[in-house]
């Protein structure tokens, strides 16, 4: 193998390296992520109700005549 045929291998190698190595920190993300049994178990109390309506973006408008 030449010089440049050698680098080309061992950028392919660190590359499929770095991809494992991307895996394994968003699996090891997700676990961390995930909910226990004891937090899926848990009751929530959840309130709906009604609430005054606000005005939040209004622009007036001109009536123009014709």
């Amino acid at each position: 193998m030449t010089e440049s045929q050698q680098s080309g291998t061992s950028s392919l190698l660190e590359t499929s390296e770095d991809e494992e190595a991307k895996k394994k920190e968003a699996e090891k993300a997700l676990a961390q992520k995930a909910l226990s049994e004891r937090d899926l178990q848990q009751e929530i109390v959840i309130n709906l109700s009604e609430s005054e309506t606000q005005m939040v973006f209004f622009i007036p408008s001109v009536v123009v005549p014709q």
